[in-house]
């Protein structure tokens, strides 16, 4: 008869100096490093480890999503109804080399900063860009994927321009 499965727990490994967290699926034992060798750091990173796993369904906080699945669901969803989802397209394909691996947490007023130097392109351009993003993730707010929205600092608008008729 096979042995109960536990689920996660804490095992301290000598040989590496620090916590593992250890548990069983589909009868093969996994292990994950929680990177310290203190005993409370490591309970928090297993408190973590077993919420994300037990959370299923429902919003999801803004640091368990990334960014690039919130473009691609807003481009899915919200592209075809747009007069030139052409444009979608293309901001997306700009930020998604620049916030590609990072979080919705990780957009502060900062990064935008470090985004727009980044691009390289006009304020105008890099605006319409994040407007993009901060649809797609006010979008995934609606939609009930995420517990908050995060603000995405635009830089400054164009100044409009004066056309007179000739």
């Amino acid at each position: 008869m096979p042995r109960r499965n536990q689920g996660p727990r804490l095992r301290f490994l000598e040989k590496r100096g620090s916590y593992y967290i250890t548990w069983t699926e589909h009868g093969r034992s996994r292990e994950r490093s929680t990177g310290t060798a203190n005993r409370e750091q490591a309970e928090i990173a297993l408190a973590e480890f077993i919420h994300q796993r037990t959370r299923t369904a429902g919003p999801r906080n803004p640091a368990e999503t990334l960014i690039t699945d919130a473009l691609a669901d807003y481009a899915l969803e919200q592209g075809p109804r747009t007069a030139a989802p052409w444009r979608i397209g293309h901001a997306i394909e700009a930020l998604t080399r620049f916030w590609g691996g990072r979080t919705i947490a990780d957009i502060t007023r900062e990064t935008c900063s470090r985004y727009v130097a980044s691009r390289g392109r006009s304020d105008g351009t890099s605006r319409r860009e994040l407007g993009v993003m901060r649809a797609a993730i006010h979008h995934a707010h609606r939609e009930g994927r995420l517990t908050r929205t995060v603000a995405v600092h635009l830089p400054q608008g164009a100044e409009p321009r004066d056309r007179w008729p000739d």
